[in-house]
């Protein structure tokens, strides 16, 4: 099958966008797109691509798996909550979905034992809004583990 070489001036990510099926999945793509730029509007990207690659069910519970490119970065975005993952630092998407669920397992699993109520919705808020998700996951992860009551930055 001949498909049209891009136009002069086009990005990769365009030409891309042009023969991607995703019959029924704009409404979540506009979501995810959304999320990503939120997440990532210190650095003012803009997303470029993305593509849902699968959706897993563990345990009861589906996961949506994204590829994202931004003009700056490459991101996978799993749901269930929605969390971004530089390709950079997480190369293979499935390991980054077993890390996905192992934390979101241990972020809930601590949130529900925690001594102060007031850790346990630091830590909820933080995994859903924090501007640099990637930076701060380990000292949610800290905090939770040992119910410290400083401020993950």
């Amino acid at each position: 099958m001949h498909h049209p070489a891009p136009r002069q001036g086009r990005s990769k990510d365009e030409a891309l966008n042009q023969f991607k099926f995703d019959a029924g999945n704009e409404h979540e793509a506009d979501g995810i797109a959304k999320y990503v730029e939120w997440q990532c509007q210190k650095d003012a990207e803009r997303v470029t691509y993305l593509e849902k690659l699968r959706t897993e069910n563990v345990f009861g519970a589906d996961y949506d798996c994204w590829n994202v490119r931004t003009d700056k970065e490459r991101y996978w975005v799993i749901t269930h909550p929605t969390n971004l993952y530089s390709q950079e630092l997480f190369p293979s998407l499935d390991y980054t979905l077993s890390f996905h669920i192992g934390l979101m397992a241990r972020v809930q699993s601590q949130r529900k034992g925690a001594n102060e109520e007031r850790v346990g919705d630091r830590l909820a808020a933080g995994i859903a809004s924090d501007n640099d998700p990637q930076q701060n996951l380990s000292c949610y992860a800290q905090a939770a583990e040992s119910s410290v009551t400083s401020e993950c930055t």
